[in-house]
């Protein structure tokens, strides 16, 4: 809690000013007259000191508390028989008149050392707690006597507060800075209560309009009451159970089975904060009150209505989490249930209930309905599970038809039990239905949005059965880049088309592979499909063999099923892989020879593949080895992405992560090794981002011709 001191005012007339800068001077002293002449034109800045007094006394008794040590951290003075202490040659912190605050001195009072009216050192119980704080400002008022104003900045309606534009004229003090008059003695009064105040309590339910009927009932136990001291301490204290500062917790409790609880040994005549909480977070309340006088109890009940109510704080009604069957999903004729899960209780309400007898039931709002050879309307019956998250509706379908179950209008049918209207979560409205192509259903959609319809079709003919020939005819050809992979499977009996499923792994260089998901690609009437991997996109992935960013590679498991006529999906057929499989080569004409250090030897040689290449491998010094006609052969010292994933791009190098550049030994001119048939580099064991070894048939630079074999 901040304690600031008020300056008395700005002095215009002159007799005061004088007298007011005698108490200055007196207080500032003379020593340095650099520094606090008012007539030197070169003078240094001023910097005004003053004093803090105040008192320290007991917030009941106002008696004085005597031998506490009150400290801002550049002093410290002890509180006298009467309670009292100085703090003097204290910088000042503000200026009144311009309203700049430099800073504030933290002052902590330590009780630990009282004497009177409580002995600290002995006390058993009844004592002060350790600390009380506060925040202080020492102020000071100019005299305004300098030339320009002090702190005038032309033009600039952004700082007016901080500065002195409101004033027609400020004096003809040519020095550089102003005489400060006034508001240089700052009184803090402390008090601070024994730590000997009792509070016992209830919580009871909710007193908001619609929750009558729970005013006067208290909660059940484990309800979390917390006790906090505030800003808003009696007598201006910032005194606090125990060492702490304002808004500290000074205590934690459970409610009992009756709603009750209790807090004791806290602060007298101290302004708390008083918090209850359900378990979930669901309820919760707070109110505001001052701790009793010493040895006294703060009682807090309904029918002095200062008891804690809580109430809801629950911004999420029941919302739709689950719907089985599944949307558009086909089911086995006969007896059904449509179950819809909500993520909570729903309210046991009239316009909840599944007791037809009732008018306004669930009944007038849940239509059953199904297209087939006699569409209409369905018998049903409908019921909850015992913790009324689960609406389940039964009832006989036939074979071959599409069925749709909706509710209608159910945000106002369904609440939970403080009142919060359901939400639709993963249902469908009925005009999503009744978008699909063709509108198969034959829903017509309601007025709203918030019409949950589950919609479903049952089967009844022959199931497609299972291949397990799917086969990638051109899985070996395979390359980055290439835009088909063909896959091909016998017909299946009782399939009228085929869905294709595919899941997008990635594959790491330590060859380990994390599986992505199934999910559908497309459905197709022939027993073939000609898959394009660098358009294939699956959720969260990158399309093609490569990742974002270079930094694994990534490979398809596909399978397809057949389909039949009610919409009956058959058994998965064979899983089959498509990825990269042929090795990177290196390019033609693509080394670059260098003589970075300019001393006449060849030091580094940069190579381009024709792919992106596995980090691991490719910076692998040993995999890079020359040959020379004559000399001694560089050796390869070090090999680097030019743009790795695990490094920053190179220096001169292309920023893509098939070039790779070696530093070698200096054993050749550049010239040298590239004049000769014999000038080879050879590269082993390097694989691009899929694992695929460097091809034999493109691992052999010849330095002097730029050909690759």
């Amino acid at each position: 809690m901040k304690r600031s001191v008020t300056s008395i005012g700005r002095l215009w007339m002159l007799g005061f000013v004088l007298i007011a800068s005698t108490v200055m001077l007196s207080m500032t002293g003379c020593s340095d007259d650099t520094a606090t002449s008012l007539t030197n034109p070169t003078a240094g800045s001023f910097e005004p000191t003053g004093t803090i007094q105040g008192i320290v006394r007991d917030s009941v008794t106002l008696q004085p508390i005597v031998g506490a040590k009150v400290s801002i951290g550049v002093t410290t003075a002890t509180t006298d028989a009467y309670g009292q202490y100085i703090l003097a040659d204290v910088p000042a912190t503000s200026d009144a008149l311009n309203g700049s605050i430099a800073d504030m001195y933290r002052m902590t009072v330590d009780l630990r050392s009282v004497t009177s009216p409580v002995a600290m050192a002995t006390a058993t119980t009844g004592k002060y707690p350790d600390f009380v704080y506060h925040d202080v400002e020492l102020n000071y008022t100019s005299m305004n006597d300098s030339t320009p104003c002090p702190d005038f900045v032309p033009d600039d309606a952004d700082i007016d507060s901080d500065s002195n534009n409101d004033l027609s004229t400020c004096g003809t003090n040519a020095t550089n800075h102003d005489t400060p008059v006034e508001g240089m003695v700052a009184s803090v009064t402390t008090t601070v209560g024994k730590l000997d105040a009792n509070i016992s309590g209830v919580v009871a339910g909710c007193d908001s309009s619609g929750f009558e009927d729970e005013f006067f009932t208290p909660v059940a136990a484990g309800y979390i009451v917390k006790l906090y001291s505030n800003s808003g301490i009696v007598s201006d204290s910032d005194g606090n159970s125990s060492s702490g500062q304002d808004n500290h917790l000074i205590g934690q409790t459970t409610t009992d089975t009756a709603g009750a609880f209790s807090f004791s040994n806290v602060e007298a005549n101290l302004n708390v904060t008083i918090t209850a909480d359900s378990t979930d977070g669901t309820r919760v309340d707070s109110i505001n009150n001052t701790t009793p006088a010493d040895g006294l109890t703060l009682a807090l009940t309904v029918q002095k209505s200062t008891a804690l109510h809580v109430c809801p704080n629950d911004a999420h009604g029941p919302e739709i989490v689950a719907i089985s069957p599944e949307p558009a999903s086909d089911q086995t004729p006969g007896s059904t249930s449509v179950a819809i899960t909500f993520s909570e209780a729903v309210k046991d309400t009239p316009t909840a209930s599944t007791d037809a007898s009732l008018v306004g039931s669930l009944y007038d709002d849940i239509e059953v309905n199904f297209e087939g050879d006699k569409a209409g309307n369905v018998a049903y019956s409908l019921a909850w599970n015992t913790a009324r998250t689960v609406l389940t509706a039964t009832f006989t379908t036939g074979s071959s038809s599409l069925y749709t179950v909706r509710i209608t209008n159910m945000d106002s049918r369904f609440t939970d039990d403080n009142n919060v209207a359901a939400a639709m979560g993963i249902c469908d409205d009925d005009s999503v239905v009744a978008a699909l192509t063709g509108n198969p259903y034959g829903v017509v959609a309601d007025a709203g949005s918030t019409d949950c319809t589950v919609y479903f079709s049952t089967g009844g003919g022959a199931t497609p059965a299972a291949t397990t020939s799917l086969t990638v005819t051109n899985a070996t050809s395979q390359n980055v880049g290439s835009t088909s992979a063909l896959l091909d499977w016998p017909v299946i009996s009782g399939a009228k088309s085929y869905n294709v499923y595919c899941r997008q792994d990635q594959l790491y260089q330590d060859s380990t592979t994390q599986a992505g998901a199934m999910e559908y690609v497309t459905n197709v009437t022939a027993s073939t499909y000609n898959l394009n991997p660098s358009t294939l996109v699956v959720s969260g992935g990158s399309a093609g063999y490569i990742a974002t960013g270079n930094e694994h590679g990534l490979q398809y498991a596909c399978l397809v099923r057949g389909y039949n006529s009610d919409l009956v999906e058959g058994a998965d057929s064979n899983t089959v892989t498509i990825k990269d499989a042929v090795g990177p080569s290196i390019t033609a004409a693509s080394a670059v020879i260098s003589d970075g250090d300019a001393d006449g030897n060849a030091d580094t040689v940069r190579i381009t593949f024709n792919e992106t290449l596995g980090e691991t491998s490719a910076e692998t010094a040993s995999n890079y080895v020359f040959a020379v006609d004559t000399g001694t052969a560089p050796t390869t010292t070090g090999a680097v992405l030019c743009s790795g994933t695990l490094n920053q791009p190179v220096t001169g190098c292309p920023a893509t992560a098939n070039v790779v550049q070696l530093t070698i030994s200096e054993t050749q001119t550049a010239a040298a090794l590239a004049d000769n048939a014999s000038d080879l580099l050879t590269v082993s064991s390097v694989s691009d981002v899929t694992l695929n070894a460097v091809l034999s048939t493109g691992n052999v630079y010849h330095l002097s011709t730029g050909t690759v074999d």
